[in-house]
């Protein structure tokens, strides 16, 4: 969320080092939260998110370019690349840099589509390459009708990344520590005057979990734990429309005057396609089948680079929703038509294909 401005210089410093200075946000990341978001929070924080994610998206390009906000917006400094960054997206952004973003949506997405899969190609990693391929050259057109570069938070709406702040309505914040607070209390009764039995103890237990979860808190979507992600694209690029969008989110990100009260009104099912930022609405499906390839692509490639106690469960999922995501873009026949740019000869940032053999899974 926006931040206060305390002070901003436009003077060069010793070391040429670009920092600035915030305060913390409040709040903590949905997954991390006890007891969980009940129905009628999660609601609640799904419409501000998707509040959240339209007026990032109101915002766009001050050059016009599409492509990773680190490589479009004007930096102080030179980017360097982080060792932790796979070889071929490392290279593909240092083009980015060079060249302040590419011209053409189709060009930006490319670019990032090819260079994750030379990293899976790098690593030995099991995909469908020729497959992904072809699907994208057959499609690639209806990128075309992109032509308005869009700030997007990809992450916006992950449990992992999106920041809550819980309050009860008398005003104090209920936080973890609250509970804990409760709980010694408890345990001073018991220890006082309490002598009941091990059933009874977790029969209380339980009812006390009911009541923590039903009580009523106002809710508030504060803002992202990690802003790094970012891009100036389409803002059907962000994850959330790839995962079953909720009908709170879409009303929260198709309707302008949506607030942050859940009032009871415009119930009706919502479209991912039905805002005015979302551009050829006549090819928006098939443009959102391309975005959740690249992203199922991303999840599996990542899970070998950066390992962690669940890969597995995370790297089979994800390959489970590329197959049917490549199975459904093969039903789709030729699109409708799009009203394309003039091409300027612009080359994809990413390098040559590695391979067009036979596919791999």
């Amino acid at each position: 969320m926006p931040s206060e401005l305390l002070l901003h210089s436009a003077g060069s410093n010793e070391h040429r080092i670009e920092y600035n200075v915030t305060r913390p946000t409040q709040g903590k990341p949905i997954a991390d939260l006890s007891p969980p978001l009940n129905p009628s929070e999660r609601k609640l924080v799904d419409l501000q998110t998707g509040h959240f994610c339209r007026r990032v998206s109101e915002l766009v390009s001050p050059t016009g370019r599409f492509g990773p906000a680190f490589a479009v917006l004007p930096t102080l400094t030179p980017s360097h690349s982080g060792a932790s960054t796979p070889s071929a997206r490392r290279d593909a952004n240092a083009r980015m840099i060079q060249s302040k973003g590419v011209e053409t949506w189709a060009t930006a997405f490319h670019s990032m589509l090819e260079a994750v899969l030379r990293d899976g190609e790098d690593m030995a990693v099991m995909l469908a390459y020729a497959n992904v391929r072809r699907q994208y050259r057959r499609l690639a057109h209806v990128l075309e009708g992109v032509t308005c570069s869009r700030l997007v938070a990809v992450d916006a709406g992950d449990n992992m990344n999106t920041l809550v702040l819980r309050k009860a309505r008398h005003g104090t914040p209920a936080t973890d520590d609250d509970d804990d607070d409760s709980e010694d209390e408890e345990d001073r009764k018991t220890e006082t005057g309490s002598s009941q039995a091990g059933e009874d103890d977790e029969q209380t237990e339980e009812e006390e979990d009911k009541t923590a979860l039903e009580a009523p808190h106002d809710i508030t979507m504060t803002g992202m734990k990690d802003w790094s992600h970012f891009i100036f694209g389409d803002p059907l690029f962000a994850t959330v429309f790839s995962r079953d969008a909720t009908d709170e989110f879409l009303r929260g990100f198709n309707d302008a005057a949506a607030g942050h009260e859940a009032d009871g009104e415009g119930n009706e099912p919502q479209s991912k396609f039905d805002s005015v930022l979302i551009e050829d609405k006549a090819n928006a499906h098939v443009r959102l089948l391309l975005y959740d390839c690249y992203h199922n692509i991303t999840q599996v490639v990542r899970e070998f680079y950066r390992p962690r106690k669940d890969s597995s469960r995370h790297e089979l999922a994800a390959r489970k929703r590329l197959n049917d995501i490549l199975t459904r873009l093969e039903a789709i026949g030729e699109p409708k038509p799009t009203l394309r740019r003039k091409r300027s000869g612009e080359m994809s940032p990413a390098k040559r294909a590695k391979s067009e053999g036979p596919e791999d899974a």
